[in-house]
């Protein structure tokens, strides 16, 4: 049996992403996800959100083509694998941290309060890219043409 290492996460940019280089010219672009828990409060009986945050990096022309609209506060959906790295931090002792490493991403909505670089009226949403999906009008379960089951209550 092989194994699988498939993760789909949907949040908003933490920071706008840069688009960077290896020494060898591979182009990837790194940026963090916030993603919320939702949950109830035993004692206050509210639903509370707790936030995640995931590192991404997305590689070659993928990377560079969707680095221009990766600003902060941009809602996207990432399909990828999981990666563990490792290194040997200045203490001499081994760090690890695990990441996505991003293999299709779909840019979402912008929040309303992101602004055009160089823009400074308040609230001014970036122009939505013309290549970009449109997810306005559709129930969050049509994302991608799927559909959940009816539920069998």
């Amino acid at each position: 049996m092989s194994d699988t290492n498939i993760v789909v996460i949907k949040g908003r940019l933490t920071r706008t992403a840069e688009l960077k280089y290896t020494q060898g010219q591979r182009p990837f672009v790194n940026f963090s996800l916030a993603v919320n828990d939702s949950f109830k409060n035993t004692n206050t009986g509210e639903w509370e959100n707790r936030p995640n945050f995931f590192d991404v990096t997305v590689w070659g022309k993928y990377g560079e083509s969707v680095a221009k609209y990766m600003t902060k506060g941009r809602e996207v959906l990432v399909t990828g694998r999981l990666r563990q790295e490792r290194w040997q931090g200045q203490d001499g002792k081994t760090q690890t941290r695990v990441c996505v490493v991003s293999e299709n991403m779909e840019l979402l909505r912008e929040s309303k309060g992101t602004k055009q670089q160089g823009d400074s009226s308040p609230s001014q949403p970036s122009p939505t890219p013309p290549d970009a999906p449109s997810f306005d009008n559709l129930p969050p379960s049509d994302v991608n043409g799927y559909t959940d089951p009816q539920p069998i209550f």
